[in-house]
């Protein structure tokens, strides 16, 4: 069985049609458990609809501690052999249990990931991509050096199916610290010294959508600034015990690749461009000691030695300009 597990908040207008894709999958042993962090626009309701309808799916009112102590919850009661999760606004392919759970039994692996739509409504025309994978499966030794250059879809959680027994084994919980994004990325990466083999479905079988007053990462939170700052070190200090695995320069790697993250976020905000620049000063000063010095590497990745040398001299205009596009 399959413990799918979704926090929900403010969702009345989108959640039935998140709902109607879960409930109506080609494969039907799972259990959906409705994690409530203080819903007040009528999604309790349409929670407890479902719930009274449907045997597999069970509504819980949460304590509205945020989207992490609800996931912990439900990793706590999952009954499930494997763990999946969803946004309370997002779409299920039809098929989506019954290809990722297909691939992990004939493959044996601790997890495994699909690519993922993303559809941004927060622009005036719809913004839409696709972060995909090749089909396969890697070690943990093949794996590391990859982690760098994945689309962003490898760190959320949602386009991901779980083994119960490994998330239990590791230990690892989602960061109740965390309150406005960067809680996927910090969990994804903290399972990493624990991984032996991963797979990779290459359909898109997720669309996970962003919203204005759905999203967490979709309005400025400056508390996000600092999360992705204990992101960075946090990434680097677990790499840093696979450094003959990783390629050269991979600290300023993993430095520019935060830099433009923390650019994008401020500078494509409503902030003044005075304040933006402030907040991406902040990360610089709380990251300094680690991402102290550039390497500078030639080729395609000449790009993250610009980077990380353009913000080291506080230059931070033409990054975002350079690389206001989708990606790590």
């Amino acid at each position: 069985m399959i413990s799918i597990i979704m926090p929900v908040f403010n969702a009345k207008k989108y959640i039935r049609a998140t709902l109607d894709s879960i409930v109506n999958q080609t494969y039907q042993d799972f259990e959906l458990l409705l994690i409530d962090d203080g819903a007040s626009d009528g999604t309790e309701a349409v929670c407890k609809e479902y719930a009274d309808k449907y045997e597999n799916v069970y509504y819980y009112k949460g304590e509205g501690r945020g989207c992490c102590a609800a996931r912990n919850y439900g990793l706590n009661i999952a009954r499930g052999e494997y763990i999946a999760f969803s946004d309370h606004d997002d779409i299920y392919d039809s098929r989506y249990l019954e290809i990722m759970l297909d691939f992990m039994n004939k493959n044996d692996v601790d997890f495994v990931k699909c690519g993922v739509e993303f559809i941004n409504e927060m622009e005036t025309d719809t913004d839409r991509y696709i972060g995909s994978f090749s089909e396969g499966c890697l070690s943990q030794r093949d794996l590391i050096p990859k982690l760098m250059f994945f689309s962003v879809a490898y760190y959320e959680v949602w386009n991901c199916i779980y083994k119960t027994s490994f998330i239990r084994k590791c230990g690892v919980k989602f960061d109740e610290s965390i309150k406005y994004g960067m809680e996927d990325f910090m969990f994804n990466i903290e399972l990493v010294p624990h991984i032996k083999k991963v797979g990779f479905v290459n359909e898109c079988l997720y669309k996970h959508y962003k919203r204005s007053g759905q999203s967490t990462s979709a309005q400025f939170h400056p508390e996000r600034v600092q999360d992705i700052s204990a992101y960075a070190l946090k990434e680097a200090d677990i790499l840093k015990d696979y450094q003959e695995l990783l390629p050269k320069g991979w600290l300023t790697i993993i430095n520019a690749q935060n830099i433009i993250g923390v650019i994008r976020y401020c500078m494509h905000s409503d902030l003044p461009y005075k304040e933006s620049v402030q907040y991406v000063d902040d990360y610089i000063i709380n990251t300094r000691e680690t991402f102290c010095k550039t390497f500078f590497m030639p080729g395609r990745r000449i790009k993250y030695s610009v980077v990380s040398f353009l913000a080291g001299k506080g230059i931070y205009w033409p990054i975002y300009k350079l690389c206001n596009s989708h990606g790590k």
